[in-house]
């Protein structure tokens, strides 16, 4: 595993513990000492997504999780994973998934 390779991977891990900040990607950029753009490059190259597709994504697949394993409020659930309201949270778990959270819930039902 290359270098670049190797830090990719501790970012990712990163991410996905720290995924309640906001501030996260810029904080693993700093991590790694580097400046947001050149990380965002490196992250995009070894993965084919940019570091905040990969962090939105990490928070739809928790979404999921939660609409599949709790009776929480989607209002709820979108704070819980970091949406500034529901109607951001809706819009991108729509992309992502291709259903909005309400029908992925009852299909997960």
């Amino acid at each position: 595993m290359s270098e670049k390779q190797h830090m990719i991977e501790e970012s990712k891990r990163f991410i996905l513990k720290n995924i309640h900040n906001v501030e996260v990607i810029k904080s693993a950029a700093d991590q790694f000492k580097m400046s947001y753009d050149s990380f965002r490059k490196a992250f995009a190259w070894q993965t084919g997504e940019s570091p905040g597709q990969y962090y939105n994504r990490l928070k739809i697949d928790l979404a999921k999780t939660l609409l599949s394993t709790t009776n929480w409020k989607i209002v709820v659930i979108a704070k819980e994973c970091g949406f500034q309201s529901e109607r951001t949270f809706i819009r991108a778990f729509k992309k992502i998934v291709g259903k909005t959270p309400g029908q992925f819930r009852i299909d997960h039902d």
